[in-house]
């Protein structure tokens, strides 16, 4: 413990003068280098600390309160929304996608630029590399001649699509299409994607050995790890809508859950249903791909689309960080096998439905929603066939490896949990599965020697 409390007096004694306006290094520089140290890498620097001896990470608002003792208006000031959003702008990136389309089915081509946004989520500045989700849509189209992109660049704030030297060419058809060439210059990364999946609407893309990550202020976006939102609570965007640089609105969370109806080719033929949260966080074109965040500047969600009904006022809708912690996970153990695009899954078979619905309030003045999740139909040789039984009430989910680590141990209070904890199972692994059954409390052993891929 002596070593966190030597840490905590050096951070009080950094964090007074970065508040009160002073550089480490002296007067702005002038004895030295100037110092870009914020509160936010005294943050992760604790939480660096507090793992070697042990200690869980803390969340930002748990170590100002613990390390920095403020509260009150102190506490309020060092934790501002303009705070995390202009730490959260440095792991934002604009999307932009060069796609190549045949021109009235003829040998003839030409390009077309579309953008979206994206998040950084794990860099290695060293090496200038870098993981960025966005979503699907973003990165795919049904009518070009390659569904999914192969020129992609990718752009820091700063460093925005404003800035790109692209070159306009004349076409075939009197001008009525374009060709663009993009020209990265200083300003654009190139990135490749690494795994792609329509079921979830992500996409993981990857840049590598990058001169501008080794030399920027990016930071690497870390996921929100609680399995449930708040009604209310405030929330924040980091996108590139229009493709006009990168910028952040705000507004709360409307709705926890909810699903929505993406059409996801250029025809709108092709639809899928997903599981989404609302937020009134005004989005547009562009935001797809984009970071919601809290207050603590973790992702609580990919924005994925805005309402397109006339009527409706600050809709947007995000997909929640509780599957797409997972599924992202997923594609980065299993990229090796990513030879087509898709998600490898474990998959129990049965359909699930609601009952005994109960809402409270916490004592935090919270609303929270609890439900039963009932097994009502089981799909013949299925993995949960001759395992579950209609009607069983799922419980608690346990995901366990074949060498013993839990993957997974989430009680299940709302029935979409219990896709996302199926979601965090490997080749090999076991889901010990709680449920209730006629009364009683039975532990349900399925172990997933194959996994199921979807597109």
């Amino acid at each position: 413990m002596k070593k966190i409390y030597c840490a905590a007096i050096t951070l009080l004694l950094a964090f007074i003068m970065l508040i009160g306006g002073c550089s480490l290094n002296g007067r702005d520089g002038v004895d030295g280098v100037n110092s870009n140290i914020t509160i936010y890498d005294i943050y992760t620097t604790t939480n660096e600390q507090r793992l070697a001896v042990g200690l869980p990470e803390l969340s930002y608002l748990d170590f100002i309160k613990e390390y920095l003792s403020f509260n009150g208006e102190e506490l309020e000031r060092a934790t501002t929304l303009q705070a995390a959003i202009n730490r959260s702008i440095f792991s934002g990136v604009t999307v932009l996608c060069n796609f190549e389309y045949r021109l009235n089915g003829s040998s003839n081509t030409y390009n077309q630029l579309f953008t979206g946004s994206g998040v950084i989520i794990d860099v290695d500045k060293q090496a200038g590399d870098a993981y960025i989700i966005t979503n699907c849509h973003v990165v795919y189209s049904s009518s070009a001649k390659s569904n999914y992109c192969g020129d992609i660049h990718l752009f820091l704030y700063g460093r925005d699509v404003l800035n790109v030297n692209y070159t306009i060419g004349s076409s075939t058809v009197s001008g009525e299409y374009s060709k663009y060439q993009i020209h990265d210059g200083d300003c654009g990364m190139k990135a490749k994607i690494v795994a792609t999946s329509l079921t979830y609407d992500l996409a993981l893309l990857k840049v590598s050995g990058s001169d501008i990550i080794k030399n920027s202020e990016v930071y690497a976006a870390t996921f929100y790890e609680g399995e449930q939102l708040t009604i209310g609570q405030t929330v924040y965007t980091v996108g590139s809508p229009g493709g006009n640089g990168i910028i952040s609105t705000t507004g709360i969370i409307s709705k926890d859950t909810q699903e929505i109806i993406l059409a996801l080719d250029d025809e709108n033929s092709i639809k899928r249903s997903y599981r989404v949260l609302r937020t009134d966080a005004a989005i547009n074109s562009g935001n797809s791909g984009g970071g919601l965040f809290n207050l603590n500047g973790e992702i609580v969600g990919i924005v994925s689309a805005k309402s397109n009904e006339e009527t409706a006022v600050d809709v947007g809708y995000a997909l929640p960080v509780s599957t797409v912690k997972r599924v992202i996970a997923s594609m980065r153990d299993n990229q090796s096998q990513y030879t087509v695009n898709g998600v490898y899954r474990a998959v129990l078979g049965v359909v699930l439905a609601t009952e005994a619905v109960n809402v409270t309030m916490s004592p935090t003045g919270e609303v929270q929603i609890s439900e039963a999740a009932v097994v009502s139909a089981i799909k013949n040789g299925s993995a949960a066939y001759e395992k579950l039984n209609e009607n069983d009430i799922i419980t608690n989910i346990k995901i366990v490896s074949s060498l013993g680590e839990v993957r997974e141990d989430m009680q299940i209070t709302r029935v979409y949990m219990v896709e996302d904890a199926m979601l965090s199972a490997r080749r090999g692994d076991t889901a010990i599965i709680t449920v209730k059954r006629q009364g009683e409390e039975k532990n349900i052993n399925i172990t997933f020697n194959t996994l199921t891929k979807s597109d």
